[in-house]
């Protein structure tokens, strides 16, 4: 393989990130050679991270003639102060530490909105009967670590901090969790709800006061667990409420697509007739909502592809 044309790409997530070795060939064609999912927390900076994958893959920096990058928080300039992690990510810093070519970065969700039009139509979950427009614009959002929010129109992505907006309840129990929540702070943002710290914030509200992990909380779920049922059960509400909110935001003809490891953690226990349900609560607005089709993704994968689209499309002056 041509060091000319393999690449190095990364999903870097709040707690875990997927790394991919990438080659290209002269006409276009991309094929990903390894991949691996790995635990943040083994590492303490990105530059560790990027170590492991190019030692595990067999290769070294100096056959890498580029770097593509998604990572969790706002990015600026070629910089990132992660939102849910401690680690800045420089561009600059990479480059110089491994001598690559060319190290773009972008933010996940932007990653993600790219790898929305790249996952197989298996991988796509439809949740309601609407048939979207292909040309129409997407709207991608996802619960993990964080939740993340971006939209795709004619092929450009575009990253937004919405999830960090006020959350807004859409009924008397939603109406009782934001007075709990908001005893001590003045506001409550979407993320707070819809993530895994969230999952838990919803166990504490319904259990009356009892603290489990996330993993613990969806385990006791699929158990059977009333409160754990519950606080599950009161998540996928409040994400249609966000979801129907975004159909109105946007109106995206494209369709709204529903991505994260917690999504899809959660997916077995996804009642389909609530969420359209409360997806589609929105008053005067209802038939509109109606006819706005939503997807869960399930490829977990999906960030990584949009990484990895950086590179196939040339993006910011990448030539392959």
């Amino acid at each position: 393989m041509s060091s000319l044309h393999t690449y190095l790409a990364g999903d870097i997530g709040g707690t875990k990130s997927w790394m991919a070795l990438v080659s290209v060939s002269p006409d276009g064609e991309w094929c990903i050679e390894y991949s691996h999912k790995y635990p943040n927390a083994e590492f303490q900076n990105v530059q560790q991270l990027i170590e492991a994958c190019l030692n595990d893959a067999g290769t070294d920096a100096s056959q890498i003639a580029g770097l593509s990058l998604a990572a969790a928080g706002p990015v600026t300039n070629g910089y990132c102060m992660m939102t849910n992690l401690d680690w800045e990510i420089d561009t600059a810093q990479i480059k110089n530490h491994f001598d690559f070519c060319h190290v773009t970065l972008i933010n996940d969700f932007h990653a993600v909105a790219q790898g929305v039009t790249l996952v197989e139509d298996e991988e796509l979950l439809a949740l309601n009967q609407v048939v979207p427009d292909s040309n129409g614009l997407k709207v991608v959002t996802g619960a993990g670590t964080g939740l993340g929010l971006a939209w795709l129109q004619q092929g450009n992505a575009h990253a937004t901090e919405g999830s960090h907006t006020g959350f807004a309840s859409a009924d008397e129990e939603q109406n009782r969790l934001l007075q709990q929540l908001c005893s001590g702070k003045p506001s409550v943002s979407w993320e707070e709800l819809l993530s895994g710290m969230g999952l838990q914030r919803l166990y504490y509200f319904v259990s009356g006061g009892k603290r489990l992990p996330a993993a613990e909380i969806t385990t006791a779920a699929e158990q059977g667990d009333e409160s754990a049922t519950a606080a599950v059960a009161l998540f996928w509400r409040i994400f249609a409420n966000w979801a129907g909110n975004l159909a109105l935001f946007y109106r995206p003809a494209g369709g709204i697509y529903l991505t994260g490891g917690v999504t899809n953690r959660l997916l077995p226990m996804l009642d389909r007739d609530e969420f359209i349900s409360a997806y589609c609560d929105k008053g005067g607005m209802r038939s509109l909502v109606e006819t706005t089709a939503v997807f869960v993704v399930t490829d977990e994968q999906i960030g990584l592809l949009g990484a990895i689209a950086q590179i196939r499309d040339g993006i910011e002056g990448l030539e392959i």
